[in-house]
């Protein structure tokens, strides 16, 4: 089998993973990927580029080029696509069927903050601002501009005559009654996970222009903006409830119905104001007539759905099944780097066992982890430099190290303990992932049987994520007291800054407000925490230093162990063009249909 190649259309070098084969013999092959790299703006902040992948069939020559020569008309892409559109006609194909892994908790508009929360939901709802995933550099979508006033504001120009779906103007009004609705804390939507260090709210100071303001100094916020979708004002005055099963956006698709448990729809919007704009996003102007997201959790299925026909693009197949796909005449697969990490989070302050307290018992149970092993296990993935993401992120440590794996130390290290009067004995590890996360099964399965291997007994245990979110949150950490929990799941941080994932995982959580943006936190230490928050509120090389400090901090201490930085990977009709960036948006103005 011939490898399938993705060139970066940049110039940088590209990195090659090797995909372990599981058929039996020495047969491996590779692909192609690209690594993240950060953009920078005037203030200093960092922007994930988002690395384009389109579709690719292997004798059309002039994708090939694309995709490895032209870095200029790669880099140019929207404005080539749109540029060649003389006049808009209605969509030239019917449904497009895409083949997710899991259903949404809702389609309220916080959910476009993180796309794995509501797959797809973009297409209706819109953002003020968004990442280019062909550029990587920040746009306007619902802003025609913006500027930072200072540390803690933004002011917002906002585009003139767009409509919501229920045929209401969206004014400067409309969008900070939704910025505050979405970023409410008394809501406490689960896009608190990438709140700041201050309060967000919004509020119009005339007839064009919203002005955003953090409580307290916030070099993301631009990169926040980005997160929240701006859903209709009326809807939220009058039938709130509803908010969170039918989504009215202003997007180039119109919310249809949600059959929960099967698929949720939408329709193409006519009246989309990107229609007309020559400023609109995409690389294409919405080409289906309508869109349906079907929820497939068993990657078999979503497999075969793309392969019969019956969908056109199926999220994250296995490493194996992407190389199978080398080699069909009628699906292909496309692959990208994205900004999700896989994790193993350890218990630690908070209604944890004891036992969990003695640093020799936690430093044990990390070198009982082969990372190196996980990483291909779980495929198409990269092992972390011992931190939860990629060189460029603003606070990355080059002294940090992976954990070894080393479990004769880690036996030793129990002995020591255990003759200095700790109970390892009574350690039993509960390891344990959710149903929705790819390839979990095996991965907790692993973890349970290295872990065993130094001693350590275990409980391996995939949840649905109705049982497993509670779990993991700190309003359900006082039902479980004396818990050894090794949490395995995956999270994202695409703001390019350490700042959100130290904030979020780290951070104390406040026992009285169970909603706050560290609710997943199981760590607990003043000292940290003060250090945090200086930093979350420094610019520049300032903000990078403090924060490569406490990526070291947290390292030493054995709180999570970064198992894999994913690359992300669809089955797509064969000849369709998809681009997406490192936050792997599913939006049907970066879908080109094959003809």
């Amino acid at each position: 089998m011939q490898p399938r190649e993705r060139c970066e259309p940049h110039g940088s070098e590209s990195r090659i993973t090797d995909f372990p084969s599981r058929r039996g013999d020495s047969s491996s092959g590779r692909v192609v990927v690209c690594p993240t790299r950060f953009n920078t703006n005037s203030k200093g902040a960092r922007f994930p580029p988002g690395p384009t992948r389109r579709g690719f069939k292997r004798e059309n020559q002039m994708n090939y080029l694309r995709s490895c020569g032209l870095g200029m008309l790669w880099a140019t892409g929207s404005a080539l696509a749109f540029s060649g559109v003389a006049a808009y006609a209605e969509p030239t194909h019917g449904t497009l069927v895409v083949a997710v892994n899991q259903e949404p908790q809702d389609l309220a508009a916080q959910g476009t903050y993180k796309e794995i929360n509501a797959t797809g939901l973009r297409n209706v709802v819109e953002t003020l601002i968004a990442v280019d995933p062909v550029s990587g550099e920040m746009r306007g979508v619902l802003a025609t501009g913006w500027e930072r006033i200072d540390g803690s504001t933004l002011r917002f120009t906002i585009r003139q005559g767009v409509k919501f779906h229920d045929g209401t103007d969206m004014t400067a009004e409309a969008v900070a009654k939704s910025i505050n609705w979405v970023w409410s804390p008394e809501r406490a939507f689960t896009i608190q996970e990438y709140a700041g260090p201050g309060e967000i709210t919004a509020n119009a100071i005339d007839e064009s222009t919203v002005e955003v303001v953090s409580s307290k100094a916030d070099p993301l916020l631009e990169f926040r903006m980005t997160l929240g979708g701006i859903s209709s004002a009326a809807q939220l005055d009058n039938s709130p409830e509803e908010h969170f099963d039918t989504p009215v956006g202003t997007g180039p698709y119109v919310f249809g119905e949600w059959a929960k448990g099967q698929y949720w729809t939408a329709t193409h919007n006519p009246d989309w104001w990107g229609l007309s704009a020559d400023d609109a996003y995409g690389t294409t102007k919405p080409a289906y007539s309508d869109l349906k997201f079907m929820f497939r959790a068993e990657d078999a299925t979503r497999v075969a759905m793309v392969q019969s026909g019956e969908a056109q693009l199926g999220m994250f197949p296995s490493a194996d099944e992407c190389m199978r796909a080398a080699n069909a005449a009628d699906y292909d697969c496309v692959t990208g780097p994205s900004t999700t990490y896989l994790y193993g989070r350890l218990d630690h302050s908070l209604h944890a066992h004891p036992v969990l307290a003695d640093p020799r018992v936690r430093e044990a149970v990390f070198l009982s982890i082969d990372i190196a092993g996980i990483a291909d296990l779980q495929g198409m993935a990269s092992v972390p430099q011992g931190q939860l993401g990629p060189k460029g992120t603003i606070g990355f440590n080059d002294a940090v190290q992976p954990y070894t794996y080393d479990p004769e130390r880690a036996m030793e290290l129990l002995a020591e303990a255990k003759a200095n009067g700790v109970d390892v004995d009574v350690l039993n590890i509960e390891v344990v992932g959710r149903d929705t996360t790819p390839r979990i099964k095996p991965i907790v399965e692993a973890i349970g049987a290295m872990l065993n291997i130094s001693g350590i007994e275990t409980t391996i245990k995939v949840q649905t994520p109705q049982e497993f979110n509670p779990r993991v949150r700190i309003a359900g950490y006082a039902d479980e007291p004396d818990r050894q929990m090794m949490q395995v799941h995956v999270k994202g941080n695409p703001s390019g800054d350490y700042g959100l994932l130290l904030h979020s995982n780290y951070a104390c959580p406040d026992i009285s407000d169970p909603k706050g943006p560290s609710r997943s936190s199981v760590y607990c230490d003043s000292d940290f925490d003060a250090k945090l928050f200086e930093a979350l509120a420094s610019f520049g090389d300032d903000r990078n230093e403090r924060m490569k400090e406490l990526v070291e901090y947290v390292h030493d201490r054995h709180l999570i162990v970064p198992l894999a930085l994913l690359d992300r990977g669809y089955l797509v009709k064969a000849g369709t063009e998809f681009t997406f960036g490192t936050d792997h948006r599913i939006q049907a103005v970066y879908l080109i249909p094959a003809e």
